[in-house]
């Protein structure tokens, strides 16, 4: 028997469904997990009781983590769209074009690279909010017209600030 188990049957059963419900958030693996689950068992409290009691799985993190994984996605598309942007600018601003093609090519290129960018921004905004509101926060009006101000020509940044402010937080969530 391993000392994490040893440790997991001195809990009483609330603590140790509150292990099997959140361990992620308490940064155990799915051993640690298992191992919770079949001291319950061994005490006469099955998978089935947890699910109905709603102790097996933490719906609220689990929604949490797919807004997560989707503001993730968002912002890295964003952020594809964003560097694209100042791509095809430094583009425009050093070439001479020599024909009326190849710059109409580049602008639209360009026009499309800023609004793919300002869709996926808005989505991951939209992620990130729905993520505060499972947190119990919300933002204030100000918090959203920074963001947007800000947003564009900080979004580099922004992109690694959020995406570990969010994943911080989500562990909160119990």
């Amino acid at each position: 028997m391993t000392d994490k188990t040893q440790i997991l049957k001195t809990f009483d059963n609330t603590r140790l469904m509150d292990v099997i419900k959140n361990y992620r958030q308490y940064d155990y693996d799915e051993e640690t997990r298992q191992s919770a689950l079949a001291i319950l068992q061994e005490r006469g409290i099955s998978v089935e009781d947890l699910k109905l009691t709603g102790n097996f799985e933490n719906q609220q993190f689990n929604e949490a983590e797919a807004c997560y994984r989707s503001f993730f996605k968002n912002s890295l598309i964003a952020l594809v769209f964003y560097i694209s942007i100042l791509v095809i600018s430094s583009l425009i601003s050093a070439i001479t074009f020599e024909s009326l093609l190849t710059f109409s090519i580049t602008i639209i290129l360009s026009l499309l690279s800023i609004l793919l960018y300002m869709m996926f921004l808005i989505r991951s905004f939209l992620d990130h909010n729905r993520l505060y509101k499972l947190i119990g926060n919300e933002y204030k009006t100000c918090s959203v017209t920074i963001y947007y101000l800000l947003g564009v020509p900080l979004y580099l940044i922004f992109y690694f600030v959020f995406k570990k402010q969010m994943y911080d937080e989500m562990k909160q969530i119990r």
